[in-house]
């Protein structure tokens, strides 16, 4: 393995940056840095050329979009995207929601007619 794409510790990457360990591991919990997490929840690493990357290119300016996302097996995607998706999916969900609850509804109510209709009937009838 190259020493450019080989893992390197927080420390090490703080070292090439000039960030702290912890600000280099913001960045890659954020997705802004490519980077992974091992020994369950205890290290995080990320290589020497994704850190000179982020220096030289992405570090002085904030950008709208996530670099790097391990949801998705490190593919690039857009948060505006995945916040659309989110509000259609919402808006989904409530529309179906105010749909079953018209039909229970009214299915309810003609069910409430029905009875009082029969009540009606056998009173009068008894009569």
């Amino acid at each position: 393995m190259s020493r450019k794409n080989r893992y390197i510790s927080l420390k090490e990457a703080a070292e090439i940056s000039g960030y702290a360990p912890d600000y280099v591991g913001q960045l890659i919990r954020q997705g802004r840095l490519p980077g992974k997490q091992i020994f369950s929840h205890v290290a995080w690493v990320t290589t020497e050329e994704a850190i000179r990357d982020y220096v030289n290119g992405a570090g002085g300016r904030k950008e709208k979009k996530r670099l790097w996302n391990k949801k998705t097996g490190g593919s690039f995607v857009p948060e505006k995207a995945i916040n659309t998706l989110y509000y259609f999916v919402i808006g989904f969900l409530v529309l179906f929601l105010l749909f079953l609850f018209y039909a229970f509804s009214t299915s309810y109510e003609k069910s409430l007619d029905k009875k009082a209709l029969q009540k009606n009937e056998n009173a009068a009838n008894q009569q």
